[in-house]
Order: C-alpha cells, then sequence, then structure tokens
C-alpha cells in the first residue's frame, strides 16, 4: 500500500500519517507540503490512496483532483478542514471518492479510509448532511424510475466500482452493465460518474 499525503501543516501531516499506519500498518507513506510536490511525486510513483487538502501555498488543488481522481487503482480522498461550499462542491465535482473533516479523531480517520479503499466514499457527517440538503432528489427527477438491476449498477458504479467489477459482483457481463449504464444514463440525463454518484447519493444507494 503505497499512500501520498498531500498537506502543507507539518502537525496536520503526522496527525494524517499516524492515521493511515493505524488503517494500514504496513503503508508506504510519502508526504508533500505543496502542490508542485505531489504532482511531482504524482508523475514519478503510482499510489493507491491520495490524501489531499484543498488549500496550499501555491493554490487550491481542485485542478489537480480533477486531474487524478479517475487514475486507476488510486482512491483519492480530501482531508481539510474546510467545510464550505466554495470548497465542497467544486471538490465533489473533480470526482473525488471522499470528503473528511480533519476534526476526527485517528481512529475515525482510519476506520474511514479503510472503507475508501473498500469502495466505500468516507464523508463527515456534517459534509453529508450539507451534500444531502443541495443534492435532493429535484420533483422532476422523482418521476423518473429505475429499474432494480439499473439501480444495482448505479449504485455500484457511484461508489468507484469499475463495468469488469460490477459485472463480476452481479453475476452479468460486461456488455449488459453497460447496457444498464447507458440506460440510467439515458433517463437520468446525466453523463459522467461523478453525476451518477450524485444520483446514487439523491436515491438513497449509496450510504454515508
Amino acid at each position: 500500500m503505497r499512500v501520498l499525503i498531500l498537506e502543507d501543516l507539518r502537525g496536520a501531516r503526522s496527525w494524517l500519517r499516524d492515521a493511515v499506519h493505524l488503517a494500514f500498518p504496513a503503508a508506504e507513506v510519502t508526504e508533500a507540503d505543496c502542490l508542485r510536490r505531489a504532482v511531482d511525486e504524482l508523475n514519478a510513483h503510482p499510489f493507491d490512496l491520495f490524501l489531499c487538502d484543498l488549500g496550499l501555498p501555491d493554490g487550491r488543488s481542485f485542478e489537480l483532483l480533477a486531474n487524478v481522481a479517475g487514475c486507476e487503482g488510486m482512491t483519492t480522498v480530501v482531508t481539510t478542514i474546510h467545510d464550505e461550499d466554495e470548497y465542497l462542491f467544486p471538490a465533489l465535482r473533480a470526482g473525488i471518492r471522499g470528503y473528511i473533516l480533519k476534526d476526527h479523531s485517528k481512529e475515525d480517520i482510519a476506520e474511514m479510509l479503510v472503507k475508501a479503499v473498500d469502495g466505500v466514499p468516507p464523508i463527515s457527517p456534517m459534509i453529508a448532511r450539507k451534500v444531502l440538503a443541495y443534492f435532493e432528489l429535484p420533483q422532476e427527477s422523482k418521476q423518473v424510475r429505475l429499474a432494480p438491476r439499473e439501480e444495482e449498477v448505479l449504485g455500484l458504479v457511484a461508489r468507484g466500482f469499475s463495468i469488469a467489477e460490477t459485472a463480476h459482483l452481479m453475476g452479468i457481463s460486461p456488455h449488459t452493465v453497460n447496457a444498464y449504464l447507458k440506460e440510467c444514463y439515458k433517463k437520468l440525463k446525466i453523463s459522467s460518474r461523478s453525476e451518477a454518484t450524485i444520483e446514487a447519493l439523491r436515491r438513497g444507494l449509496i450510504k454515508f
């Protein structure tokens, strides 16, 4: 397990490193204190888990998150003190797999990181409530009905499973998964995995 922590404050880096080692005792942890160093590390090495702060000395990390959130085999989670909408929603739109506020205990953060790697998006309770309120299912969307298998596909894809993994879990072919997913996208008028995650959250198909 290789982990990259992007955090400019030394004390916070130490705190997160301890949480990572609680979650994954054998993890190899690399630290970066600015965007430039994080980019260098990401270009030089593959990582399994990327913990990313949002406000760094050389800028905000939204563009970096958008570039790496979909990297094969890497789980990207925001770890921050910021719960303001101006930070939260751009990060969610970038396609991250979790949003953790740093006011949790090391033990709680460790538990959330384990879930993140297992494909369950970790979100601090305060953030989950804000997301649920913001993304409350619109009246017109409530009228859109998905078949049970379509809901199952949408939920698995929203949790971060690939088409092949979803097919294996459901016992069907990748071609069939693709067909279900295309039908979901068509019915819900969406076109990306991040939008699929929002819709799955709205419909209660994934839990935090």
